[in-house]
């Protein structure tokens, strides 16, 4: 039996020396295998620092090209957020609904339009209490709407936290 050299990522199997790769896929995921055929370990771990240095740049290139924009405004992220994501997933009757909490009381109900990583319960709180004025079901609308964009934008990586959970 071939003994594994001490710090190598090479093993021995089915009578040749192998080595793990990651695989970055065009989505984002990682592919593990296994690559095989080397009649050395120093063979195996050689290829097994060059794949790791190929995976280390295509995850690099991958992560810069696809970096959220945390510049976004609000407005710019709630349209974004109706139109892209949640419509994506309901029914018409509840989209409809969802269209007047988004377009007809949040969005024109917001003064001062912030950046998403600056929105806070305060900012909320005001914004929901101009909301409330419509009517009586339109703040709790309102806020249920928010709710789940912001529980979004922490998913997507736009914030940290969502605030909505700290509003009035």
């Amino acid at each position: 039996m071939k003994r594994k050299p001490q710090n190598s990522a090479a093993f021995f199997e089915n009578n040749s020396w192998y080595h793990r790769t990651k695989i970055l896929q065009d989505d984002g995921s990682i592919k593990y295998s296994k690559k095989g055929g080397f009649a050395t370990s120093e063979e195996a771990n050689k290829s097994y620092r060059r794949h790791e240095d190929e995976f280390k740049k295509a995850y690099r290139d991958y992560h810069l090209a696809h970096q959220i924009n945390t510049e976004v405004t609000l407005k710019d992220y709630l349209m974004y957020w109706f139109e892209e994501i949640f419509s994506q997933r309901i029914e018409t009757t509840t989209r409809m609904v969802g269209a007047y909490a988004v377009y007809d009381l949040i969005l024109p109900n917001i003064e001062y339009d912030i950046k998403v990583r600056f929105t806070n319960a305060e900012y909320l709180d005001a914004l929901l209490e101009r909301v409330a004025k419509v009517s009586a079901s339109a703040g709790n609308k309102g806020r249920e709407i928010l709710n789940m964009a912001m529980k979004e934008a922490v998913i997507g990586g736009y914030i940290k936290t969502n605030p909505v959970t700290g509003t009035k």
